[in-house]
């Protein structure tokens, strides 16, 4: 209802709602660069082996209340987007849809990034969606990643697993068992 003329319940006087206090709106270029920076930061965090395992997708949400300035059903389709999962914007952080959304080919008004703001002011950001969840909504597959992530296991205890022989990934256990029970035993125990 903002910026709709109506009569004020008290004194009957013909007054305009205001907008939402809490709706953003365009907003300086200090202030844009700080928000691009923190979602860069974030962004970037959600690339890990790790976060890409337990958080394979992103979805798209409102983090200020208010009117959006955008019609974002419409964007998310235009830029690619799969179908939307309970009117949910969510995707797999791989696809093309989170780079499409801040195209200045695509969308004039974009900023250029992979990740939000995808405009000045749009009031939305990315949120990690954990890996049960993508999978009760059918975004992704279960066994999608996990072939990824026990290379990256194997990579973390043992190096290169191409150069990890099993007399080498025997040697390791051997000295991780070892080193468990010293602690078990209470000794103090230094690099074995």
């Amino acid at each position: 209802m903002t910026h709709e003329r109506v009569s004020c319940p008290t004194c009957k006087r013909a007054i305009v709602l205001p907008a939402n206090e809490y709706w953003p709106g365009p907003v300086s270029a200090e202030r844009q660069l700080e928000r691009i920076a923190n979602m860069e930061s974030y962004y970037t965090s959600g690339l890990s082996p790790v976060s890409l395992f337990n958080f394979p997708c992103w979805e798209y949400l409102t983090a200020y209340a208010g009117e959006p300035l955008i019609d974002w059903p419409a964007r998310w389709q235009k830029a690619g987007g799969p179908v939307c999962v309970k009117s949910r914007f969510i995707a797999p952080k791989s696809h093309a849809v989170w780079k499409n959304l801040g195209n200045q080919e695509i969308f004039p008004d974009a900023l250029g990034n992979p990740f939000p703001p995808y405009v000045n002011g749009s009031g939305y950001c990315i949120m990690d969606c954990n890996r049960d969840e993508c999978i009760a909504l059918g975004v992704i597959d279960p066994d999608e990643g996990v072939a990824a992530r026990n290379i990256t296991l194997l990579r973390e205890l043992f190096g290169d697993p191409a150069k990890a022989t099993l007399a080498d990934m025997q040697a390791t256990r051997s000295k991780l068992l070892a080193a468990l029970a010293d602690l078990n035993e209470g000794k103090s125990h230094t690099e074995k």
